[in-house]
């Protein structure tokens, strides 16, 4: 009886079955690296969206950057009597419509980049200082 349990123990530990298991715990490893990169591969994938999602509002969009920037030009124009600090004046404004001076330096910036910008711009703000003028009237 002992001979057949030693013999059914060393059958079961044989080298071709070590090899055989050794490589099955390859493939579940190799399994949990794909996972893992996967995994990784999800999670940047998603970084990166978000951060170019978030890039996109570094600059304000033009209807309101129009009505900032002449908000900003009738401040300077109705205190030339009583002068304030362009700073003081750009606080001001900037608080009404709620947005922060580098993110108002940043869209100066861009239209700085393209002169093209700054010509459809200025005749956007024509416009609307023409509506401003007709609705005071």
């Amino acid at each position: 009886m002992k001979s057949q349990k030693s013999k059914v123990k060393s059958q079961k530990y044989s080298p071709i079955h070590s090899y055989i298991y050794a490589k099955r715990k390859n493939n579940v490893s190799l399994y949990g690296w794909m996972k893992s990169l996967f995994s990784n591969l999800i999670f940047f994938i998603l970084i990166f969206v978000f951060v170019t999602a978030c890039d996109n509002n570094t600059v304000i969009p033009e209807e309101k950057f129009i009505h900032v920037y002449v908000d900003l030009m009738i401040a300077q124009d109705t205190t030339r009597t009583n002068p304030l600090p362009l700073d003081s004046l750009k606080e001001i404004v900037f608080t009404k419509h709620d947005i922060t001076s580098e993110l108002y330096d940043k869209t100066i910036a861009k239209y700085n980049s393209s002169p093209e910008d700054w010509e459809e711009f200025f005749d956007k703000a024509i416009a609307y200082l023409e509506e401003l003028k007709t609705k005071k009237d």
